[in-house]
């Protein structure tokens, strides 16, 4: 009676017991608050350390030096022939640039620099579309120079972009914000700005040029499509190394009907600076790979 009298008295209401829970101790509270906590600071956006930004900007300007780098170098090739009056051999030129990446790459392997799987003829069969668009944009890119200026060929290579985020728009329903519409819109004046006053315009030249940023795109969505749809994983180094050995064998029987073995064979062309701005294309080629 003593303990029911503690409990509460005869006017009081009952108080229903607690069954299944649990004393709510300090403990208990600070940890179910940190839980709590941590759960909304989850759903809250996170943000970009520091590192990341630099590594970035770093990646951007290394990208842009090979790509100014490599296209320098193929517009010093494409004059060289014209300055010297002889036909220039496009097709063999790429195949040299190939042999160089491939020769450079291999090297790295081999002295430990980095490392790939071997080669493997599944994965050369199934990389022969990607590998046609590749070396489409190679030699589209090559022939616009022949005909237009650099900074006409830069710009005009930004509206590859445009067609990538289209592609990815809609064969992969990529969000577009508000601020890329306004990028390729100033792209798009930018080119066009610059068709209008170029004083040297070349039918053929803009012809390359706007194939070339189709086969971009082309290069960039397949190689998407392949890598998200299949088991195929390729490290960047496997990528550089079976595209060029890829092209040597495809752009080899072009160049031989078009004659120009007889031309590459020529001993007197293969100067200091032809063999540098070779190398200088074709390493730019391996670096672009891998800052982009």
């Amino acid at each position: 009676a003593g303990s029911q009298g503690r409990q509460g008295g005869a006017g009081d209401p009952a108080r229903p017991p607690r069954v299944g829970l649990p004393p709510v101790t300090a403990r208990g509270a600070r940890a179910a608050g940190l839980a709590e906590g941590r759960a909304r600071m989850g759903s809250l956006p996170t943000t970009r350390p520091s590192g990341a930004w630099s590594n970035g900007l770093l990646s951007c300007c290394a990208y842009s030096a090979c790509s100014v780098t490599m296209v320098l170098a193929n517009k010093g090739l494409a004059t060289y022939y014209t300055a010297a009056g002889l036909d220039s051999p496009d097709v063999a030129l790429l195949i040299i640039q190939a042999c160089i990446a491939v020769i450079l790459v291999q090297s790295c392997k081999a002295l430990k620099f980095v490392d790939f799987p071997d080669f493997d003829w599944d994965v050369a069969r199934r990389l022969v579309p990607l590998n046609v668009f590749f070396v489409s944009m190679l030699f589209t890119s090559f022939l616009s120079l022949k005909y237009l200026h650099v900074p006409v060929v830069t710009v005009f290579k930004n509206l590859a972009n445009i067609l990538i985020v289209t592609g990815d728009y809609f064969l992969f329903h990529e969000k577009v914000t508000t601020l890329v519409v306004a990028s390729f819109g100033i792209m798009t004046v930018g080119a066009v700005a610059s068709a209008i006053h170029d004083i040297e315009f070349h039918l053929w030249g803009y012809l390359f040029m706007g194939m070339n940023c189709v086969f971009t795109a082309c290069y960039v969505l397949f190689m998407r499509y392949l890598t998200s749809t299949s088991s195929l994983k390729l490290s960047r180094f496997s990528l550089v190394f079976y595209n060029n050995l890829l092209s040597i064998f495809l752009l080899l029987p072009l160049s031989c009907a078009r004659g120009e073995m007889a031309i590459v064979q020529d001993l007197s062309i293969w100067t200091p600076s032809f063999v540098l701005l070779n190398i200088t294309a074709g390493a730019a080629g391996v670096l672009l790979n891998l800052a982009s």
